[in-house]
């Protein structure tokens, strides 16, 4: 494609993350960075998308951003669009590729809250809810949608979202004070 300095730069933010949120788990080390970069991908998908597009990512935007400024060129709303479709060029539905991205990320998710014993049975259950409805929206719709507060299906997805990471949030706050008080 393009492959400037800055277009590189992008790139390799955007392979990082997608590392980071898919295999950030494996390692204690890089656990919690996982967690908080997971959290901010499905903030930014569900809640964010409510307002900038089903599946937004501020990367992805400021990448396309970029590459509109330069070249002319708008990247896919999805830049794993963007990385399957066109640089590997491999020939998938985009629904597909949204479908699998997003069972990767809730999937990490899960696996990288049970690794840090910060699973309980109300996040479990809102870590289903909300990736069933985030799959659901998106066999719908076209990522990009700009939903409305009309558009129940997308309503109940950011509801659902918004709760399963305030659960989390709660559960890491609270894990973290009670094991503060340890003197090791």
């Amino acid at each position: 494609m393009f492959y400037d300095y800055v277009d590189s730069i992008f790139n390799l933010l955007h392979v990082f993350v997608i590392l980071l949120n898919t295999l950030g788990w494996v390692s204690e080390k890089t656990r919690r960075v996982s967690l908080l970069f997971l959290i901010l991908t499905i903030f930014c998908w569900s809640i964010m998308g409510l307002f900038f597009g089903i599946g937004f990512c501020p990367l992805t935007y400021l990448h396309s951003e970029y590459l509109n400024f330069k070249y002319s060129y708008i990247l896919p709303f999805s830049y794993m669009d963007h990385f399957i479709i066109n640089i590997i060029d491999f020939n998938i539905s985009s629904k597909i590729i949204s479908i699998v991205s997003i069972t990767f990320v809730f999937l990490s998710l899960y696996i990288n809250l049970k690794k840090s014993f910060l699973l309980n049975k109300y996040i479990i259950l809102f870590i289903l809810l909300s990736g069933i409805s985030s799959l659901f929206v998106v066999s719908f719709y076209d990522l990009g949608y700009l939903g409305s507060f009309k558009d129940f299906p997308i309503i109940i997805s950011f509801i659902l979202s918004t709760i399963m990471i305030i659960l989390i949030f709660t559960k890491v706050k609270l894990f973290n004070q009670k094991y503060s008080r340890i003197k090791v």
